[in-house]
């Protein structure tokens, strides 16, 4: 019985949060359901990255919007946004992984809030080496002005559990950007 009521309140409360979302104008621009993204991973992480993967995208290379020179011992986020098309890129480089895990991309839209998740899997085993990825995801049908994003790393088999690496607003006025995600700990700035 108490089972059924929860289920009740839950879909209840799903309905009511559905109807909220839709009179706040994000129904047909910002449901999670709603967002088309692509998806794409680079650096030598690249090579072991989820290339089957729903949402993977050729279109999205994270190449197109680095630099020529990649500061290695400082994350940074890179964003560029189309206002034409309504398309955002996002780049985060470097990300100091695991040389052996299975990389990809969740986008989602929550509270308000996009959510982007990169995700690194075990394949088969794990190697005694780190490697550092980009990660590139594309999202399309993005209103211009300023958007709550933020940006969480899972490593599905660390027991802290996915962690948030930067949440704040990025005002898409302006075009493009980077945003400071702080000290990187890639190999390359090992002394």
């Amino acid at each position: 019985m108490r089972t059924l009521m929860k289920m009740r309140w839950t879909v209840a409360l799903t309905s009511c949060l559905c109807l909220i979302a839709l009179a706040c104008g994000q129904g047909d621009d910002g449901d999670a359901g709603d967002i088309q993204a692509g998806w794409n991973v680079g650096g030598c992480a690249g090579e072991q990255s989820a290339l089957t993967a729903e949402g993977h995208s050729d279109a999205c290379e994270p190449e197109a919007l680095l630099p020529d020179v990649i500061d290695y011992c400082q994350e940074t986020l890179f964003w560029r946004y189309e206002a034409e098309t309504g398309a955002l890129q996002l780049v985060d480089a470097p990300v100091s992984l695991n040389c052996c895990g299975l990389r990809s991309v969740r986008t989602s839209f929550e509270n308000g809030v996009y959510v982007i998740t990169e995700v690194d899997e075990p394949g088969e085993y794990r190697c005694r080496c780190m490697c550092d990825a980009i990660y590139s995801v594309c999202i399309a049908g993005v209103a211009g002005g300023r958007i709550p994003v933020r940006l969480v790393l899972d490593v599905t088999d660390d027991s802290s559990g996915p962690r948030v690496v930067w949440e704040g607003e990025i005002d898409l006025d302006e075009g493009q950007g980077e945003i400071d995600l702080g000290s990187s700990s890639s190999w390359n700035c090992m002394d």
